[in-house]
Order: structure tokens, then sequence, then C-alpha cells
């Protein structure tokens, strides 16, 4: 195809499709990191790794994945609108 072929629209609508991949990826890795804090943080008192901490760890477990998940995304949603303008 060459890109005399793609319209407008289409190439927007590939690009908002692949925003919204992006971030339902930064979505999918911060909750995923939220509930990982929610079951260390569960599971310390069990063996006495983080004291007072444990409260606040699905809190930090999921700011401490945000940026990286926001790098995914982005590298995902990259590869979305590039797969799909060929």
């Amino acid at each position: 195809m060459s890109a005399s072929e793609h319209s407008f629209a289409k190439g927007i609508g590939v690009v908002l499709y692949g925003l919204v991949a992006g971030t339902a990826v930064v979505t999918i890795i911060t909750i995923n990191a939220f509930f990982a804090g929610v079951l260390v943080s569960w599971l310390s008192p069990m063996v006495r790794l983080t004291g007072e901490w444990g409260v606040w760890l699905p809190i930090a477990f999921a700011y401490y994945a945000f940026f990286p998940g926001v790098l995914v995304g982005a590298f995902v949603g990259w590869k979305v609108i590039r797969k799909a303008l060929r």
C-alpha cells in the first residue's frame, strides 16, 4: 500500500488506537503492581518483613511501576501505530 491510499480519517483512527493501546498497557502495569503490593503487604506481617511500612506498599509499588509502565506503553503504542500504517 502506498501512502496515498491512506485517508486522513484512517490515520487519525490508527493514532487514537495506538494511544488507547499504550494507555491500557500503562493502566494494566500500574494496577498489577498495586495488587502485587497488596499481596506483599498482606504477607509481610507473617514474616515480619516491613514493620509499619506494610500499609504503604501498594501505593509505593504502583508509584514506582508507573514510569516503567509509561515507557512500555509508549513502545506498545508506537509499535501498534507503525504496524497499522504500513
